[in-house]
């Protein structure tokens, strides 16, 4: 079964999301697809609200990749650009886990 939990992650004091786990909620058949297809071809857009933080990891092949987080603004835009996918519930899901983390439930 699929993870759909949004997951914080700070980063420098920032709430950040995984983007893998983002593409996960949204019910991506190949959640690492979610780099090329919206997180690169969206990233001036994504970088208007923020530095994009990324991190050298290594797939669970040995293939070296670079996971990005995202914050709130662009959490919500990806999910807006993955248009056929569940958007509008984890969309729902980012405001209520960005709020929680806010008033320090998390």
């Amino acid at each position: 079964m699929m993870n759909t939990d949004i997951t914080i992650i700070t980063i420098n004091d920032e709430p950040r999301v995984l983007d893998l786990h983002l593409a996960e909620a949204l019910g991506m058949e190949q959640p690492r697809n979610i780099r090329s297809q919206l997180i690169a071809r969206h990233r001036d857009e994504l970088e208007s609200y923020g530095e994009i933080y990324t991190k050298s990891v290594q797939s669970p092949r040995g293939r070296p990749s670079v996971a990005h987080y995202l914050n709130e603004e662009q959490s919500m835009l990806v999910c807006m650009y993955a248009r056929g996918y569940r958007s509008v519930e984890v969309q729902r899901q980012i405001i209520r886990v960005f709020a929680a983390w806010r008033r320090g439930e998390l």
